[in-house]
């Protein structure tokens, strides 16, 4: 059985399709065509996963980034996010520290410039 995120919504895979027709499974990065056993709606950028591996569904989350924007990045201020073909506003809570790209030496860090 799998789940469609963030609908919710349950149902099976009736098959696996891929240029060459009907398969028994598929890999990361494989191209395929899945039939679902009932007609549900589902949006580009939603997730389909196995009903006993769901994907964790967070407000916040930790990410190292690399900032390439000449404006730098501070925390609190409003921002773009495009998650899969979705795009959200977003802000940043705390920079941690910055990496110091020569020696990966942490440093202490209140905003990113452009390549940090």
């Amino acid at each position: 059985a799998v789940v469609v995120v963030p609908s919710g919504r349950r149902t099976q895979v009736a098959s696996v399709l891929d240029a060459n027709g009907e398969v028994d499974s598929a890999r990361a990065g494989q191209a395929v065509t899945l039939t679902l056993r009932e007609e549900i709606d589902i949006s580009r950028g939603d997730i389909i996963a196995a009903v006993d591996d769901p994907p964790e569904v967070a407000d916040q989350f930790a990410a190292h980034l690399l900032w390439m924007d000449d404006a730098a990045l501070l925390p609190g201020r409003p921002y773009w996010l495009k998650i899969g073909t979705r795009t959200v506003t977003a802000s940043i809570s705390e920079i941690k520290h910055k990496v110091d790209v020569n020696t990966q030496e942490r440093l202490a860090a209140k905003r990113l410039e452009l390549n940090e």
